[in-house]
């Protein structure tokens, strides 16, 4: 089928019909088509770089909040990972002081990755490896728990001095524990050997494990009136500035017993127990020795408050 015009031709001076295929006529409107589509993308693209959408302000504006805290989060894991480092170095330091047995190792954190690195296949990698790292720590936690409870259910075995000394024992009444410390008759620094233990007068005082008592003072100086109590595995306990004492030299004390009261003897600023703990002369933190009279969160509460405190009461 063939559509047509009249056209002049010069050559021979007469009109003669034009003829313009169906081929020709789709090849033009495939042409229009493609420059309209043309245009369209142009000016679509001109649009799309001018003009942001609502979404697009959101979006945009959420990466940049996200850009400025990605320094910062990389600040953050470093801190994090000295702060569990120096976590592992303490726990370690309470398994060997009090189980004889060192701590489980704990999972190292891994540095961020970056955008570009985080890939399906990166991910799945990474799972694996966590999940094999969580399964071996798992199980070094359960050996090393098998190897304590083997301890703790040996004939001979004897428990250390584990429980908090004072009757009715708030965590809130911890003062100053190990460290240098602000004397409040001295006006200066000094080394400070124990825990005070806040608590009104005449608060009993218990023996912390069972042991005997190796020694009984009274004095008006110094620390006092002083109970010491000789513990199985080379552990030994003090009381000092207690009010009265309960016991006598060469007595049989068990775990609880009382063995005095809170008292103002000796050179003390007001009335409290000054606890110390040794293991084979070696003093310890008695901070260290009362987990069995606290919950977990109180004893991070005990442990911040003990070694934050600059000030002692002897």
């Amino acid at each position: 089928m063939k559509r047509g015009k009249y056209i002049y031709d010069a050559a021979s001076g007469v009109f003669r019909k034009s003829v313009v295929t169906v081929g020709e006529l789709a090849v033009k409107a495939l042409k229009y088509l493609a420059a309209s589509l043309a245009l369209a993308a142009v000016w679509y693209v001109i649009f799309a770089l001018l003009v942001n959408t609502d979404v697009e302000k959101r979006l945009k504006a959420e990466n940049r909040v996200y850009e400025e805290q990605w320094a910062d989060m990389k600040d953050d894991l470093n801190l994090l990972n000295a702060v569990v480092s120096g976590l592992e170095y303490r726990d370690n330091a309470i398994y060997e002081e009090v189980f004889r047995s060192s701590v489980p190792e704990m999972l190292e954190i891994e540095p961020l990755l970056s955008e570009d690195e985080i890939t399906d296949a990166v991910v799945a990698d990474i799972t694996r490896e966590k999940l094999a790292t969580a399964l071996d720590g798992a199980s070094k936690v359960d050996g090393n728990f098998r190897r304590i409870f083997s301890k703790v259910l040996d004939e001979g075995y004897a428990m250390p001095p584990v429980s908090a000394p004072v009757e009715g024992f708030d965590v809130t009444a911890a003062g100053a524990s190990l460290g240098q410390k602000m004397s409040p008759f001295l006006k200066m620094e000094t080394a400070h050997n124990g825990l005070d233990i806040v608590a009104q007068g005449g608060t009993k005082v218990l023996a912390a494990a069972d042991g005997t008592v190796s020694d009984v003072s009274r004095s008006g100086k110094g620390e006092g009136n002083v109970v010491t109590v000789q513990h199985a595995g080379g552990y030994i306990t003090r009381y000092a500035h207690l009010g009265s004492i309960s016991v006598t030299k060469g007595a049989k004390v068990r775990r609880g017993s009382v063995i005095g009261t809170i008292g103002l003897s000796g050179v003390s600023y007001a009335p409290h127990l000054h606890y110390e703990v040794f293991r084979d002369t070696v003093l310890c933190n008695p901070v260290n020795h009362m987990f069995v009279s606290v919950t977990p969160e109180q004893y991070v509460y005990l442990e911040r408050v003990a070694s934050g405190t600059g000030q002692s009461l002897d």
